[in-house]
């Protein structure tokens, strides 16, 4: 946007299209959103053709995002009420007639402004309830990961089944979004990786055997969820338990296997299997975080 004061003293504006296209106005019925997906980036020079140093002249930017379905239409929807059904009449009746008692016993016509507050303060409300609960079940998963589980991966798999759920239920457009679901698709399999590499290292460094890394894992399992009700602290009984179990389940893997070993050879073994176990784990676990912060930033209303 461009705007200046000529000679005479008259102020003028001036659109300027700098960057992206004009695309198709209103929404699609069926997705709530604007038929065209709108640039991810833009980038562009832009100089003034009609300059004048001498006319006094500001400049502001404008960026104009595609249109989507209003909040009050999304309400609708969730209510089982659609704005773009020819059946929106008989399906508002039906919606008031569960919401008002009135409706119920026949009683017709348009509710009062606080009336359809409180409609839209329980919905808001459940939709608070929802995600607060899912937030919880996801807090479950990340004690998985620090159990051995795959508790990244079983977060993305609820949101993923609540996308398509919403979906198929007419509900909200998207709740986290498939962009976001692939972003920490990405942050999981970068935990995984860490993971990995942490625990090979660790292994290597201290000279354990395959015997001794299936141990370690199989007692870090164990001891993690044997001591999480022990220590009933959030994160740290988990956290011991599984360093506890790593370390004797290295320590029986080596010492029970066909080769003999000193015990200084063991114990550097089932060291070297704990520091990568928990190395792992705790890198696992920041990617895991980070999934768990999005998607309850995304699905809160």
């Amino acid at each position: 946007m461009k705007g200046w004061v000529d000679a005479g003293g008259v102020p003028h504006e001036r659109v300027h299209d700098v960057a992206g296209r004009p695309g198709p106005d209103g929404v699609d019925p069926e997705t709530c959103r604007s038929p065209e997906r709108g640039a991810a980036t833009l980038c562009a020079v832009w100089k003034d053709p009609d300059f004048d140093p001498a006319e006094p002249a500001f400049y502001y930017l404008r960026v104009l995002e595609k249109p989507v379905c209003r909040w009050s239409t999304l309400q609708c929807r969730a209510a089982g009420v659609d704005p773009f059904d020819s059946e929106c009449p008989r399906q508002a009746e039906a919606a008031t007639a569960r919401l008002t008692p009135e409706a119920g016993r026949g009683v017709r016509g348009s509710r009062s402004s606080r009336e359809r507050g409180a409609s839209v303060f329980r919905m808001t409300l459940l939709a608070m309830v929802l995600v607060a609960l899912f937030a919880l079940v996801g807090l479950a998963c990340l004690v998985g990961v620090l159990v051995g589980l795959p508790g990244t991966w079983i977060l993305l798999a609820l949101a993923a089944g609540v996308e398509l759920v919403d979906a198929r239920l007419g509900g909200p457009a998207e709740t986290f979004g498939w962009e976001l679901l692939l972003l920490g698709a990405g942050l999981a399999l970068l935990g995984e990786i860490v993971e990995a590499v942490s625990g090979a290292v660790g292994a290597r460094l201290g000279g354990a055997s395959r015997r001794g890394m299936v141990g370690a894992l199989l007692g870090g399992i164990l001891g993690a969820i044997f001591f999480t009700p022990l220590l009933p602290v959030p994160v740290v009984g988990t956290l011991v338990g599984a360093v506890i179990g790593t370390f004797a389940g290295a320590w029986i893997g080596e010492a029970t296997g066909p080769a003999r070993r000193t015990r200084e050879e063991t114990l550097r073994a089932s060291v070297g299997a704990v520091l990568g176990s928990l190395f792992g784990r705790v890198g696992k676990l920041v990617p895991g975080i980070a999934v768990w912060v999005l998607l309850v930033r995304a699905a809160w209303p």
